[in-house]
């Protein structure tokens, strides 16, 4: 899916590493794993992009707290979304991006997915107009042909 969203965008890449390595252990070993991997890390710069909406539940995250001292972070603001300015988040090595760059997040698509799933005619068109204005339509096609989050 993410190779269909920018497929219009040539400056934008896809880094598949989580994929192509088979990696499904949390977030942590993933860091981990990247950043011992010598030829990328020798090569890149890592950081780890979350939304604002992450940063209220990231307390609850296995070794949140490793995670922290293992790599930048950018925490982007959600709009409507508010935190205070003064967390870890904030300070260096992490920038924090006050302007909302999305006016939408993966978690509101996943529930206006399941709403559209729910083939109720009147919701699920609402939701149709909704996930349209939202999402790359090539994106929402591949959606519908592997019946992804029904």
């Amino acid at each position: 899916m993410c190779k269909i969203a920018v497929k219009e965008h040539p400056h934008i890449k896809v880094f598949d590493y989580e994929i192509t390595h088979q990696l499904s252990s949390g977030t942590c070993d993933f860091i981990h794993k990247l950043l011992n991997d010598q030829a990328l890390s020798s090569q890149y710069d890592f950081s780890y992009i979350i939304g604002t909406d992450n940063i209220r539940i990231f307390e609850t995250w296995n070794n949140h707290e490793e995670l922290k001292k293992l790599i930048r972070f950018i925490v982007v603001s959600r709009k409507g979304e508010s935190i205070p300015e003064d967390g870890w988040y904030d300070r260096f090595p992490n920038l924090y991006i006050r302007d909302p760059v999305m006016k939408v997040s993966s978690t509101y698509i996943r529930r206006l997915l399941k709403v559209w799933w729910a083939n109720v005619p009147f919701i699920s068109l609402f939701a149709d107009r909704l996930l349209k204005n939202r999402i790359d339509i090539g994106v929402l096609a591949y959606i519908w042909r592997n019946e992804l989050y029904k």
